[in-house]
């Protein structure tokens, strides 16, 4: 079966259908009377949006929120007033927030969210007044990496500083980075390898006490000793 899935990407919209519209893969759809339609619907949806008349929209983006302003003013050229504005943010993780914007100034209103999530946040906006519709339309927002993963330009005063307390060189040059400075410094030795070794000695020389008779030994080491001095004497 296949899969029709859309998306906002950037300023645009991405639309993906896992068939095609020719008889090739869709020959069973193009029977359908709706097929057509469908494809004009689609691209429809695709197409640019155009931004509703007196109505302006800014979304701001800084430390892991974003700040929503809304400007309305009617077709009269007044600002359009106590007015009932939603919006529904939809995040990266496809859970849906729906937030009350509240009027801070003539015919602006304004509300803030978080965006805790990297990817792309789906905005959608209505407003109403006396029961009546008056727009709806839709924004996006990407949230990139965090802060402390942009790439900046390299801070040389703290890297300086470091260096400067921790004996070292800054921007030292390749042939001596592993030049000898003369300093020491203390390394913990595993003492256990020798322990190990020491304790295997003595288990050798236990066994060897315990299954060797000495006794022998030195009867005929002490008998060679008698007769060497017998000889000597005679």
């Amino acid at each position: 079966d296949p899969l029709l899935a859309w998306w906002r990407y950037g300023l645009g919209m991405s639309v993906a259908f896992t068939s095609d519209a020719k008889s090739r893969w869709a020959a069973e759809w193009l029977s359908w009377p709706g097929f057509a339609p469908f494809w004009a619907q689609v691209v429809r949806h695709a197409m640019r949006k155009h931004d509703a008349k007196g109505v302006v929209i800014e979304v701001k983006h800084s430390s892991g929120k974003a700040a929503v302003t809304l400007d309305a003013v009617a077709p009269s050229g007044a600002y359009l007033n106590h007015a009932r504005t939603e919006l529904t943010v939809i995040d990266p993780a496809l859970a849906t927030k729906k937030l009350e914007m509240v009027q801070t100034a003539p015919g602006r209103y304004s509300a803030e969210f978080a965006t805790p999530l990297p990817g792309a946040y789906h905005m959608d906006f209505s407003q109403t007044l006396e029961g009546k519709t008056l727009y709806h339309q839709s924004r996006g927002l990407n949230v990139g990496y965090a802060d402390e993963l942009r790439l900046r330009a390299t801070n040389t005063e703290l890297l300086r500083s470091i260096a400067r307390v921790s004996g070292g060189r800054y921007d030292p040059k390749a042939e001596s980075v592993f030049d000898s400075t003369g300093r020491t410094a203390r390394r913990a030795l595993p003492l256990w390898p020798y322990l190990v070794m020491a304790a295997a000695l003595i288990f050798v020389a236990d066994v060897a006490l315990r299954r060797i008779d000495f006794a022998l030994a030195l009867d005929g080491i002490r008998r060679r000793i008698s007769l060497s001095r017998v000889r000597t004497t005679s």
